[in-house]
């Protein structure tokens, strides 16, 4: 195991607090998710022009690749899986995968599988290649097709994948993603489990996803347990900081279902069914907790002064009492897999039980 820092912010500084990372594990700050969409959207559209010519003028190869890597002709060599798009025949046994995000890359990890080729949001402000938590993970030599919603469909081409794993919005492309190798889409859900289980089924492994899940439901009543009384009133608070507001994370946010799963009761400020919220500085009461998760991308050391160095923010309940710590902004919001959910509980045993599970 390799070991991680996490950070204690009291007052205006921050401090090193060490702990070891637990199992080898997409919310970004709201204001780069929304870039990364718009981005994205304007990528799949003109990767949809582009993808035409790209596949036309290489059918040739798409039909050899096609032939090569599945042969429909033959019933033992593929079954047939459902997706967000309808239903696909894929390789009972597929070799060369290419995972088009980060949680499909997490998925194909963590069930064995190492792909050929990955586009994937960096994290940090990096507009590709795989973020620092699931660098870890072994993949450095990994071809890297580009960023995450902007794959170079040239180079995935080029590595003859014989299935291909995605979310539902490349649905854009999926017509000429599907002439490259079969092509499983799923819909984001901030609930990991379901996503999960779909893309392992894709992959011919239920049964090690089952016993992943089983892992972390373990891990959970661990947790729970260790806790004890501690559980249902210590509020957990998950803010991000922006120039002149705080984003609020809720229920319907990935970390947020992560914090329902172990019974950690939240502010009433969070305690709703819905994804963030921008709140004014004039409301930094309403950030408040017993504890303070903060993930912070762009502007960190910036935000931090000027937040720390506010009354108001001083005057915190989790800030009085030395409980504001810095969350890994790339696993917290950008995660959504088996990998990034256990490294967010790993900061909960950390920072709340003070062990890890």
């Amino acid at each position: 195991m390799k070991r991680i820092t996490g950070k204690r912010i009291t007052g205006n500084s921050l401090q090193p607090l060490n702990g070891s990372m637990g199992l080898g594990f997409m919310l970004y700050p709201l204001h780069c998710i929304v870039q990364r969409k718009t981005y994205r959207d304007i990528g799949l559209f003109l990767l949809g022009i582009l993808a035409v010519f790209i596949v036309s003028a290489c059918s040739d190869r798409v039909q050899q690749n096609a032939a090569t890597t599945l042969d429909v002709s033959s019933p033992a060599a593929y079954r047939t899986v459902k997706h967000t798009l309808g239903e696909v025949q894929v390789p009972l046994h597929p070799q060369r995968i290419a995972a088009l995000g980060n949680v499909p890359l997490e998925a194909a990890l963590a069930l064995g599988f190492k792909p050929v080729g990955v586009a994937t949001w960096g994290g940090h402000g990096q507009i590709s290649g795989p973020p620092p938590y699931i660098m870890g993970e072994g993949i450095e030599d990994i071809e890297n097709i580009g960023q995450e919603g902007q794959p170079n469909l040239e180079k995935l081409l080029a590595l003859k994948p014989d299935l291909i794993l995605g979310e539902s919005y490349y649905d854009k492309i999926y017509n000429q993603l599907q002439q490259i190798a079969p092509t499983v889409l799923h819909e984001w859900t901030p609930t990991w489990k379901p996503l999960f289980r779909s893309y392992a089924e894709a992959l011919g492994k239920t049964t090690e996803a089952e016993k992943i899940i089983s892992d972390y439901d373990r891990r959970i009543a661990q947790f729970k347990q260790q806790m004890g009384d501690r559980l249902k009133r210590t509020l957990v608070s998950v803010i991000q900081f922006e120039p002149g507001q705080v984003r609020l994370y809720m229920h319907d946010s990935y970390n947020g279902r992560i914090l329902q799963d172990a019974g950690l009761p939240r502010p009433p400020s969070q305690d709703k069914e819905k994804w963030t919220e921008l709140i004014s500085i004039e409301r930094i009461p309403d950030a408040d907790g017993d504890v303070i998760f903060i993930a912070q991308a762009g502007q960190k050391e910036v935000l931090y002064q000027q937040f720390s160095n506010n009354p108001m923010w001083q005057q915190l309940r989790a800030v009085k009492s030395g409980r504001v710590y810095e969350a890994d902004f790339d696993y917290w919001m950008g995660g959504g897999g088996p990998i990034s959910i256990n490294l967010v509980l790993d900061d909960l045993f950390r920072y709340l039980v003070g062990s890890r599970g």
